[in-house]
């Protein structure tokens, strides 16, 4: 990267939007934020745990967060929710000496069929290890931000994580 990025006063969230086809409307939590053609962006920061991005074309979304303190920045193209098979574990490794707290945000496909015996158990098997320890992850922890549409579950989790991480449902 060359030059400065500004992602927020604390560190923050940002997204970017880029339109692939012309006429593209951006809805950001079901309101009409822009319209872009093929090429532009959408830029915006991120003020609440859980936005959702609904687009009338395809695009690609970009997200980056900064830790505040720690002087980092990342960031990520982030995959469409339509045919998404999702991981069931995932690996990461921390900086052990590091003091910043890990922000681990999850979104997980829930089954709305009530009649199924699977129906809103999505939330209920992840587990969190750290140097070996094993920390199973509430489901009360996850919200179900979309309602009426409860398809989808979200974690924002904010705690203390060194070293290599494992994720797993």
């Amino acid at each position: 990267m060359k030059g400065n990025i500004y992602v927020g006063d604390d560190g923050g969230e940002r997204f970017m939007v880029t339109a692939t086809i012309d006429n593209t409307q951006i809805y950001v939590n079901g309101v009409l934020k822009a319209t872009r053609d093929a090429g532009e962006v959408y830029s915006e920061q991120v003020n609440s745990n859980v936005t959702r991005i609904v687009c009338s074309e395809p695009v690609y979304v970009n997200h980056i967060s900064g830790t505040g303190g720690g002087g980092e920045v990342g960031g990520a193209t982030l995959p469409s929710t339509e045919n998404c098979t999702g991981s069931h574990k995932v690996t990461f490794t921390r900086n052990e000496t590091g003091t910043d707290l890990l922000q681990l945000n999850l979104m997980v496909r829930n089954e709305t069929n009530p009649a199924s015996s699977l129906h809103n158990k999505s939330i209920e098997n992840f587990t969190l290890i750290s140097n070996g320890v094993s920390y199973p992850v509430p489901s009360s922890y996850f919200i179900f931000p979309f309602a009426p549409d409860s398809s989808w579950a979200v974690l924002n989790w904010l705690g203390n994580a060194t070293a290599v991480v494992f994720l797993q449902d």
